[in-house]
């Protein structure tokens, strides 16, 4: 159980990693246009 709990844990991350880059791309896009 705990194994598969980290296994989640992970996946979740690289997912919140992935939506963080997104974010601060489309802030520094924005934020050249000006």
């Amino acid at each position: 159980q705990w194994d598969k709990y980290l296994e989640e844990w992970e996946i979740a991350k690289i997912e919140w990693m992935g939506i963080l880059t997104l974010e601060a791309l489309l802030s520094l896009l924005k934020f050249n246009r000006i």
